[in-house]
């Protein structure tokens, strides 16, 4: 870890309200004298070490003190295990409740944790209140509204929800900041192999536009003081042009974008390190303010660094797994984990495969009643086939990863049968894989 931030102890020695940027979807806030802490990751580069947080995280030895720890989901870039782990024992870790698969997760690392309702105002210590809202459909993301009825702070991490929900679920609550997510990140179309480059790029400006303006809508509802872009300082290991670098706008973009379709300057563009005092009942923002330009420069110099340094990401437990000695008892982890389930609706078989590496295409039926090692692709049922990389392969044949945590690196290109982006095989890739 770094050192102790020095910024952090000049927000900390103010004294009062206020909410410091830590990094990524990671803030701390200081409320009537208590710390809290919001999707901490400090311990490795997430997603297989595939991913950088840029700029780097702001660390300081007091988060450990923390009162209170809010956990928004269980991706690797928010949910860190080792150091919720190592937080003071009087230290209470929150979660919003209706969501089986990361409560398992907390208790398979022995994390003890405590669940607030969807939607109710919940006093957590003394006056100091959490509301929470879960994402529209996804079934993994959450976030929270954080207060002690004079300041009060969204956390929205990578939760997106309709301007209708937030109105109804905040409709009596005065929001000062709020860190609002825009980005578009996701493997869809830039790591699909069957479309032709016309499509894609039409289907990027599309989505993108898309979220963008699901962020000025969620903006609109919530009505903040300040709002912050949020959650897209994290940037590809491999390089600065890769197509998942490229996809995801910054809070630059997101910062102009806005103001080109509003009347008002409510968003601006802040970084690790920046922070936001509550005094008078007036904001006042610590920031430095700089570029797109700038920061690309800033994050080459930081990515050359990275790579002529010690490897940060421990690939010990995969690393040497032999790729051609895979039998079917490697499928075992897979069997185990569809064993519970059966979908009916469900129209695609769902393929993987290392390429280069002969023998490793494995197959899982679309009811998810088989899986196995075959010799090739029956094109005669819809699919979809997921290429990984030898490393990305290895790291899920340890059967220490799921299959969303493979997709969350980019190590990986697909094949579909058609261009259908169907939810039902969504919900198998997050949820059972």
């Amino acid at each position: 870890m770094l050192g102790n931030s020095k910024r952090y102890e000049a927000f900390e020695s103010q004294n009062v309200d206020g909410l410091f940027y830590v990094s990524h979807a990671c803030i701390m806030i200081h409320l009537s004298g208590k710390r809290i802490l919001c999707d901490p990751v400090f311990t490795t580069p997430p997603h297989l070490g595939s991913h950088l947080f840029f700029p780097e995280y702001e660390y300081h030895e007091n988060f450990f003190e923390s009162d209170i720890v809010f956990v928004s989901h269980q991706h690797q870039d928010h949910f860190d295990p080792k150091f919720l782990k190592r937080l003071s024992s009087r230290t209470q870790i929150i979660i919003v409740e209706g969501r089986d698969h990361f409560k398992k997760k907390l208790c398979e690392h022995s994390i003890k944790f405590e669940e607030i309702r969807e939607g109710e105002l919940t006093e957590v210590v003394d006056n100091i209140y959490f509301k929470a809202v879960l994402h529209d459909s996804n079934g993994i993301d959450s976030a929270v509204l954080i207060t002690n009825r004079s300041f009060s702070i969204y956390h929205g991490n990578d939760c997106y929800v309709s301007g209708e929900k937030l109105k109804e679920v905040f409709k009596s609550h005065k929001i000062d900041v709020a860190c609002v997510p825009f980005a578009y990140i996701h493997w869809y179309p830039y790591l699909v192999d069957n479309i032709d480059q016309t499509f894609a790029d039409f289907e990027s400006s599309r989505l993108v536009d898309k979220y963008m303006s699901f962020g000025v809508e969620m903006i609109k509802a919530l009505r903040p003081r300040l709002a912050i872009p949020f959650g897209a300082n994290m940037m590809y290991y491999d390089e600065l042009d890769h197509p998942v670098n490229q996809a995801i706008k910054t809070p630059f973009d997101f910062e102009t974008f806005y103001s080109r379709r509003e009347n008002d300057r409510v968003v601006k563009a802040l970084f690790a390190g920046d922070y936001v005092i509550h005094r008078d009942q007036q904001l006042e923002v610590n920031y430095t303010q700089t570029n797109k330009a700038a920061f690309d420069e800033c994050f080459n110099i930081f990515l050359t660094d990275i790579r002529n340094g010690p490897k940060l990401f421990d690939d010990s437990g995969f690393i040497d797994i032999d790729l051609l000695s895979l039998g079917e008892d490697s499928l075992n982890f897979i069997r185990h984990r569809i064993s519970s389930n059966s979908l009916d609706d469900n129209i695609y078989n769902i393929y993987i495969s290392c390429p280069g590496r002969s023998g490793s295409l494995v197959y899982i039926s679309r009811d998810l009643q088989e899986c196995k090692f075959v010799e090739e692709l029956d094109n005669s049922v819809p699919f979809y086939h997921f290429k990984l990389t030898d490393y990305s392969f290895k790291a899920y044949f340890s059967g220490d990863y799921s299959f969303n945590e493979i997709i969350a690196s980019s190590r990986f290109r697909v094949e579909r049968s058609d261009q259908v982006y169907d939810l039902r095989v969504l919900k198998i890739l997050n949820h059972i894989l």
